[in-house]
């Protein structure tokens, strides 16, 4: 689970908050990277996103991985990175563009050196 907040500072209403897991790959031959967008969740709309101007709201909401998403890992593979985001798009009215935030997401055993989550 994780708590979503936003603070809306804004002159502008927000009028929907969507959350939705996406899992991208990067495949690495020779000095050539190419990244490609392999499978996204289920887009998920929080019920009553609606903030006002100079309202601040939170929200407990549950995370569900996609049962016909890949969660395993390639560390053994040098070609193919596999990489896990959370997207949320902040939905303001026209003439406004939406908000668009990602955010990492590691599942698993982190067997990288030196490295802190």
């Amino acid at each position: 689970s994780f708590v979503a907040k936003v603070k809306n500072n804004s002159d502008v209403k927000v009028n929907e908050i969507r959350f939705q897991i996406v899992q991208s790959f990067s495949f690495h031959v020779r000095k050539s990277e190419r990244k490609s967008d392999g499978s996204y969740g289920e887009e998920f709309a929080i019920i009553d996103s609606v903030v006002k101007p100079g309202e601040e709201k939170y929200w407990d909401l549950e995370l569900r991985v996609p049962v016909d998403m890949f969660i395993g890992t390639l560390s053994n593979c040098p070609i193919i990175d596999i990489h896990w985001m959370l997207r949320g798009v902040i939905c303001l009215p026209f003439p406004h563009r939406n908000t668009l935030l990602e955010i990492p997401l590691y599942f698993g055993v982190d067997d990288r050196p030196n490295r802190r989550l």
